[in-house]
């Protein structure tokens, strides 16, 4: 649930129209490749690489505001988003 809707707020302003099947798909994809982790426990940082690494793929504007919520200066800002483009 917490993924979905850090997905969904992310999507604000988007253009999208159907805004609620996009972010069901991208949150199913993601949830798919947690679990193919075939872990008991996985820690928030894999839940966030893996969930940007979607989302740059699959809703490049969404990816932007996600890496951006939680960058407190420009240097983290290019720095990660650097990380991410690779």
């Amino acid at each position: 649930m917490k993924l979905y809707a850090g997905i969904y707020g992310a999507t604000i302003g988007s253009k999208t129209s159907n805004r609620e099947e996009v972010v069901d798909k991208i949150t199913r994809v993601i949830e798919q490749k947690l679990l193919a982790l075939k872990k008991k426990q996985i820690r928030s940082d894999e839940i966030s690489e893996i969930a940007l690494r979607t989302l740059r793929d699959m809703h490049p504007r969404t990816f932007l505001r996600m890496l951006a919520y939680n960058i407190s200066s420009e240097s983290e800002m290019i720095r990660e988003f650097n990380r991410y483009i690779k």
